[in-house]
Formats: C-alpha cells, structure tokens, sequence
C-alpha cells in the first residue's frame, strides 16, 4: 500500500491482480489537485489493470478543479480499456458529482437522504 498526505489532502493505493484500490480522504481543491495526479501516477500503465476504484467516502471536499483531474483520468483509463469506478461520495462531494452529471458514469449510488417528516 502506498499513501501520501498533504495540505489537507491524502491517498492509499493498494494494487491486486488486474485492480486497484485508491482511497481519498480530505479536502481535494485547487491547492492539493496535485496530489490527486500522483494518486493517479501510482497506478499501472493503462490497460494493465481491468478496473480502477475509487473510494470516496473519506473525501469532505471536491472542487471542479479536482472533478476535472478524475475526468481527465477516467478517460485516459477507459480508452485503454480500464474501467474507473467510484463510491462513498457524501455531503458535498456527492453533490457536486450529482450536479455536474457525472455520478452514473462513476457509478456512484447518489441518492437523496429520506425525508424525516
């Protein structure tokens, strides 16, 4: 496994045989989107692995700085056949994902919270 921390920000990466497991935990903005790329850079060459997934349910913040970053990987990855896929979102980082469109093509489960009247 290998991690990183700064400003706020950090990463686990665990590799397995054709997967690997990227864990966000903190705040991914402006100021630490490049941890985010060297999150990314850990992972094997593309098309090695046959899915990539990305925890998120540490993750408090994600600015469209950051969202940009994961898009811009996601399809890197797709065309060489890797499949990314997220889940965990909350709170604000769900919402920015909901609003932007992009939950169903992360395959994130965003669903409202229910009504406790």
């Amino acid at each position: 496994m290998r991690t990183q921390k700064r400003s706020g920000a950090a990463y686990a990466v665990v590799h397995g045989p054709g997967w690997t497991y990227l864990a966000l935990s903190g705040e991914f903005d402006l100021a630490t989107r490049a941890i985010l790329d060297a999150a990314f850079a850990l992972l094997d060459p593309p098309g090695a692995e046959s899915m990539v997934v990305v925890d998120l349910a540490r993750a408090e913040f994600f600015d469209a700085s950051c969202v940009a970053v994961l898009m811009r990987h996601y399809y890197r990855l797709r065309d060489h056949g890797t499949i990314l896929r997220a889940f965990g979102a909350r709170g604000a980082v769900a919402k920015i994902f909901a609003v932007l469109g992009l939950a169903p093509l992360l395959g994130l489960d965003i669903t409202a919270p229910r009504d406790r009247r």
